[in-house]
């Protein structure tokens, strides 16, 4: 395992599992989400992030995570582990708003409850279903490691070589 991709949904653990697993192998983790933004916010032209994902992707080991975005079949391709972060849609619902805010909405009765929800779960199933073929797509060789709770990844962490 020498170059990770991590990829799921909206609040599932990506950031913190590449930074764990940074500190575990010593490897650099790059935040795709970030990683075309210019220092000021900017966001950087098509050729200008493609040439930073060029070159990230020719280094010798590297964990990438963030965003599916248009660049998520290049970085599964050039990978040799893809870790998917899959724990469930409500968790990710839960989490993507205060919580304040998540338990009002939830007792909500009104349209703008009713419009959220529906936005947030067919934006998730439209981003899952290209998340899956994606990897479906994958290269063979390329190992999938699919973790669906907090407890796997944990397990996961817990097996790599000290």
């Amino acid at each position: 395992m020498q170059r990770v991709e991590i990829v799921g949904l909206l609040r599932a653990g990506k950031t913190t599992l590449a930074t764990a697993l940074g500190t575990a192998t010593g490897f650099q983790g790059f935040q795709t989400d970030r990683m075309f933004l210019h220092s000021d916010g900017a966001i950087m032209s098509s050729d200008a992030a493609q040439a930073q994902l060029d070159q990230i992707l020719t280094r010798p080991a590297n964990i990438l995570e963030g965003a599916q975005g248009r660049t998520l079949g290049p970085r599964v391709a050039a990978c040799d582990t893809v870790i998917w972060l899959d724990n469930g849609i409500v968790r990710r619902a839960l989490n993507a708003v205060p919580r304040r805010r998540a338990r009002r909405l939830a007792g909500a009765r009104s349209l703008a409850a009713v419009r959220f929800w529906g936005w947030f779960c067919l934006g998730h199933l439209e981003e899952c279903k290209a998340l899956k073929a994606a990897l479906a797509a994958r290269p063979a060789g390329v190992r999938l490691v699919h973790l669906r709770s907090y407890a796997e990844v944990q397990a996961f962490l817990d097996s790599l070589p000290k």
